[in-house]
């Protein structure tokens, strides 16, 4: 988990870039016909075609760009040195093990920040408590950032849990294709492009089996969100007494250090609970990610999308002119839609992830609140199928909304702005009061 943390936070760049030339290479060739459709119907809009080859090589791309970031050049940020504990530390030999845990000060004091690759036995351990009160005394001024290992888990695991699912939908639309070209069905071909779960038949049953596990990827994400409570639970009850050491004279090293630095070991401890606790914690107040980490989490679902547009522009029946309005409903208020639904995801596992007594009332936890984001998404979509609006203007309203709900959907987004308006009115009426 460590390598992935390290591989995820250094190469989420390249990931981008190389998700971008691929998804392109892609696009190129399909619509070069250098590459086949793998499927070719009759549909409202004419002869249409259906490819997967901005998947394919989005998806293969952004695998190599990730894989390779270690290796590349440095375009996207300055040359950075890294005292990495494990691999600069002898391992093997007893003497140069001390010499170097010994002279761990000296290498934090040359450090600007305190990167901490963090999983729940972090404070058990006494080393890696003293490297964090070392730090804190040795450079005053340095920083010290918080990466909790369940994030970069999270973030990977949804990534391919949505390749999954967008694999799964090619599946069941080339089971409906199937069947409606052996004359079973009179419907039309693409409109299962325009949902995600198709109504009736074997494509919607095989369909709905092969959904079922995103009920265990919700149940792992609560999981994950455990780990996010657990972290903070731990920094507000640190108990210095209960973190273990190797040896009795490591032990008595770190807290005779710790009581020159911090005047005894109560005053240490209570300065991890307040002050400590609360700077490491404030960016997990909130279920929140970094731009770039929707960005990478957009990737599955947008080189779906794009290759459906794609198709569409080759097709027969498609004015040219309403390509715009195609790639407005089709792209962008599908992926705003699909981001939509997968902060509602987030929102919910990190608001239920408490655990239940037993495993089996914690799993039908799970699949309540997977009913619940079903239910969710069926009304949204419903609602839009009931308007009375023009195709046009309901689009645009759709999108409107959808990206001000995921800009501002975060319900502690409100609260601190609230929180921030208030503290400012305060500070006018005091002005005003002087």
């Amino acid at each position: 988990r460590k390598f992935l943390a390290l591989l995820m936070q250094s190469g989420t760049a390249w990931f981008l870039t190389g998700w971008v030339i691929g998804a392109t290479l892609g696009a190129v060739l399909d619509i070069m016909d250098i590459l086949p459709p793998t499927a070719s119907y009759e549909c409202m809009d004419g002869n249409c075609q259906r490819g997967i080859w901005i998947r394919c090589f989005g998806f293969f791309g952004s695998a190599i760009g990730l894989l390779a970031s270690p290796y590349a050049p440095s375009f996207f940020a300055g040359t950075q040195m890294c005292f990495l504990d494990v691999v600069s530390i002898n391992q093997v030999d007893p003497d140069l093990m001390d010499r170097g845990i010994y002279g761990l000060g000296g290498f934090l004091a040359a450090s600007s920040e305190l990167r901490i690759l963090w999983s729940p036995p972090y404070l058990s351990r006494l080393w890696c408590v003293f490297e964090l009160a070392a730090f804190k005394k040795a450079n005053p001024h340095g920083k010290v950032v918080l990466k909790p290992l369940f994030m970069e888990t999270l973030i990977f695991s949804l990534i391919l849990a949505i390749y999954g699912i967008v694999a799964i939908e090619e599946i069941r639309f080339m089971i409906r294709l199937n069947r409606n070209s052996n004359g079973e069905s009179d419907g039309d071909t693409d409109s299962a492009d325009s949902t995600l779960f198709g109504a009736g038949g074997i494509e919607a049953l095989v369909g709905g089996l092969l959904l079922l596990p995103t009920i265990w990827m919700l149940h792992v994400i609560r999981k994950l969100f455990r780990e996010k409570k657990e972290l903070i639970s731990n920094l507000r009850s640190f108990d210095l007494d209960k973190v273990a050491c190797r040896t009795e004279r490591d032990k008595n090293f770190i807290h005779s250090g710790i009581r020159a630095w911090y005047g005894s070991t109560d005053a240490f401890v209570e300065h991890v609970k307040g002050p400590l606790a609360d700077e490491l914690t404030e960016p997990f107040g909130r279920t929140d990610l970094p731009t770039t980490s929707w960005l990478m989490l957009a990737t599955p679902f947008a080189a779906a999308t794009l290759d459906f547009f794609v198709n569409q522009c080759q097709s027969t029946g498609v004015p040219k002119e309403g390509l715009f309005w195609l790639f407005l409903n089709r792209v962008v208020s599908a992926n705003l839609s699909m981001l939509l639904q997968l902060r509602l995801v987030l929102y919910l596992c990190d608001r239920f992830a408490a655990a239940e007594t037993t495993r089996v009332r914690d799993f039908a936890k799970s699949v309540f609140l997977w009913l619940v984001e079903g239910a969710v998404i069926a009304g949204w979509r419903a609602a839009i199928n009931r308007s009375q609006q023009p195709a046009m203007i309901l689009t645009i309203c759709f999108v409107a909304v959808s990206l001000a709900l995921f800009v501002f959907g975060d319900p502690k987004r409100w609260k601190r702005c609230c929180s921030r308006s208030s503290n400012s009115t305060e500070r006018e009426i005091d002005n005003s009061a002087v």
